[in-house]
């Protein structure tokens, strides 16, 4: 009944059939009023459909054959006190159509079809999701430098500064995380001026103004990092130009994470679907060893587009390095030349707590339901999550917070989840197995061009192809 409900609020009509799994037979259905009553008769929410529509099958007669007249049906609904008659195939009890008394009214005053289209949901506000999860913004003056931001990402668990500039037509920009992954890795260091390095920056936002839905908010992040290989922030100004914050991926799952009523979070779909269903395959995210050195291992970062490298060996997974570890190790002078298996060492030793505090919240199975890795990465400032399969144990993907706001995204599709969970149903796994080897050519041609300065003809073959499966 819990589903039947929620179907009801989410497309807003005033009746939901009841079919069997291959849906090539309709039972019945159930209205509103069906639902009223249940919960009026203190019947559990949980109870199957079936075992509901049994009991209630010798209540009323609730069918008509398709050969009645409109006539018939208006007194059959006005004698037997329902809206909804289910209409059986002439000769046979196989039900082929609903007609209501909404249809009839619409017919006799009309006489044309009419279609109502199911309501898309939009979600808050930029605006609204920064002020109620009481977002900062992090303003870094002139004259500051890398370690004073580093710091304040640190502490506030953002990933992106305003930078006032000396600058005649632009008196601020933005800083972002990847921005510190580049300057350790180029050797800058605590006391280096920030303004120094900003011409170096490359710029990878989108601006927006504070009324932008949640929605819109996270497709343009989409259609950004589809376009350039990464958007993670969107600034957010008004008409006159006035910064009002910074929008990041995280805000999408601190946004899903604070809906306030059931019905948005119904709506947007994240209940009933699963981590498997939107992560990176294993097969996508890059590599280190944990010999390898942190500048190496930090540069793979540029290269590969993404902002996760999971660190392993022959023997198993270590974890994740991501940019809180540039960030991390810039603001404790930590050498870029030492190796990753060194880093946690040293984090434990500056922290005093163990590191696999973090890495184990990092880890959720693939049965997860979006809604629970989504609250995990908004309640811990996580933007990648490690996802095992639970019969295994095996790592199957990595769930990052783009990859939430991808799945957010699919509800405007009118479909379910738009991912590689869905792609495997529509085309089969022998298409994914493709999509994942053009990946790997594709990080493969970019760190070969990367060194060379040419474009690579086999891996952007393979990322048209991926493109047009996509």
């Amino acid at each position: 009944l819990q589903d039947a409900m929620e179907v009801l609020l989410v497309t807003q009509q005033n009746s939901v059939l009841v079919v069997n799994e291959e849906s090539t037979r309709i039972f019945g259905f159930i209205t509103p009023r069906d639902m009223v009553k249940a919960l009026a008769d203190g019947r559990d929410k949980n109870v199957t459909i079936g075992e509901w529509m049994r009991e209630r099958a010798a209540c009323v007669d609730r069918t008509i054959t398709s050969d009645s007249n409109l006539d018939d049906v208006a007194a059959a609904m006005t004698s037997r006190k329902v809206d909804h008659l289910a209409v059986l195939r002439l000769g046979s009890k196989d039900v082929i159509g609903v007609v209501s008394s909404l249809d009839i009214l619409l017919y006799t005053r009309a006489r044309a079809p009419f279609l109502r289209s199911m309501p898309s949901w939009k979600g808050p506000t930029v605006a609204e999701v920064l002020e109620k999860s009481h977002s900062i913004t992090i303003v870094g003056p002139r004259g500051g430098t890398l370690g004073q931001i580093a710091d304040a990402f640190a502490k506030s668990n953002r990933t992106s500064a305003v930078i006032e500039t000396a600058h005649q037509r632009s008196r601020a920009t933005l800083l972002t995380e990847n921005d510190i992954v580049r300057a350790y890795i180029n050797g800058k260091g605590r006391d280096d001026l920030v303004e120094a390095w900003m011409p170096h920056v490359e710029p990878s936002f989108l601006q927006v103004l504070p009324s932008t839905p949640l929605m819109e908010a996270a497709s343009l992040m989409l259609m950004s990092a589809e376009g350039h290989g990464k958007c993670h922030h969107l600034v957010v100004k008004d008409s006159t130009g006035a910064w009002h914050g910074i929008f990041s991926a995280l805000d999408v799952a601190r946004a899903l994470d604070s809906l306030p009523t059931e019905l948005d979070v119904v709506r947007t779909g994240v209940r009933n679907t699963t981590a498997g269903m939107v992560m990176k395959s294993i097969a996508s995210p890059p590599r280190c060893k944990p010999t390898d050195t942190l500048r190496y291992a930090l540069a793979i970062f540029g290269v590969s587009g993404q902002n996760a490298v999971i660190v392993e060996d022959d023997e198993k997974v270590y974890g994740l390095l991501t940019p809180r570890c540039a960030i991390e190790a810039l603001r404790r002078a930590y050498p870029p030349g030492s190796t990753v298996a060194e880093w946690p060492r040293e984090r434990k030793r500056a922290q005093g707590d163990p590191c696999e505090v973090q890495e184990g919240l990092r880890k959720v199975l693939s049965t997860t339901p979006l809604s629970e890795a989504e609250h995990i990465m908004a309640e811990h400032a996580l933007h990648h999550l490690l996802v095992y399969d639970g019969s295994d144990g095996q790592l199957v993907g990595v769930l990052s917070s783009l990859d939430v706001a991808r799945g957010l995204v699919s509800v405007n599709c009118q479909s379910p989840f738009v991912s590689l969970g869905w792609l495997q149903q529509i085309v089969g796994p022998a298409a994914l197995a493709q999509v994942n080897e053009d990946e790997a050519n594709d990080k493969v041609g970019l760190k070969r061009c990367s060194n060379l300065g040419v474009d690579d003809p086999k891996a952007s073959e393979s990322a048209r192809r991926r493109q047009r499966t996509e």
